[in-house]
């Protein structure tokens, strides 16, 4: 059985204010909300991901070669698919979750290189904008929605209940968050993550798999 680890239902119990996603619409991240409305189906999945070519990228139904592609995931998604690439660091993210939200939000996960945040954390201090918000908590709110997005759904991981800080910095300059290819970077993670299901037997599915699966229902991948 293949477990996916993206959790788009995280997505609903964030109301999101409008003014956070205005200023998000050009980033891709609100649409994905309206794709929690429909579910996994673990099944389905698995038998598609058991066709996954890990050479060429693509899935092999008998003699009908298939590949879910970059148009597909900007089809699906809304999410970009050119722009800068998006990379991480591994700088001091004590400093950067202080220079996106004005405190320490991190805690040291076992075993793990950089630090994380908890998805219920950001949620509890950030989901609720104050009516007369300055543009400092404005864009402090925004961040926020930003990587709870990312950690319920592009770089979803078995640690479900919260989200890597790898990408803090590109959220710093909230109106440069549009011009990264998120979609890219989704697709090749979900990538990474089916090869590992095929070549090391793993039993997670990590990042856009809703994507995956209603792209096989809705219109034929890209050739």
């Amino acid at each position: 059985m293949v477990t996916c680890t993206e959790h788009l239902e995280n997505l609903q119990n964030w109301t999101l204010d409008q003014r956070i996603k205005i200023r998000l619409e050009d980033t891709g991240f609100p649409r994905l909300s309206e794709l929690a409305k429909c579910q996994h189906d673990s099944q389905l999945l698995k038998c598609v991901v058991s066709h996954f070519n890990t050479e060429t990228c693509g899935f092999e139904f008998g003699g009908i070669k298939l590949v879910f592609g970059l148009k597909d995931v900007l089809e699906i998604t809304g999410l970009h698919i050119t722009g800068q690439s998006v990379t991480g660091t591994a700088g001091d993210m004590t400093y950067w979750s202080n220079q996106c939200f004005g405190q320490d939000l991190t805690f040291k996960k076992q075993r793990a290189i950089r630090g994380a945040i908890k998805l219920s954390v950001l949620r509890e201090k950030f989901m609720e904008v104050p009516p007369r918000a300055t543009e400092v908590e404005l864009d402090r709110h925004t961040r926020a929605y930003a990587l709870y997005v990312l950690g319920s759904s592009l770089f979803s991981s078995s640690s479900k209940g919260d989200v890597d800080t790898l990408h803090l910095p590109l959220l710093y300059h909230v109106e440069k968050i549009k011009d990264y290819a998120w979609g890219a970077a989704a697709l090749a993670h979900l990538y990474c993550s089916m090869k590992k299901i095929k070549e090391e037997g793993k039993k997670h599915l990590h990042g856009i798999a809703l994507s995956l699966q209603v792209s096989y229902f809705i219109f034929p991948f890209s050739n």
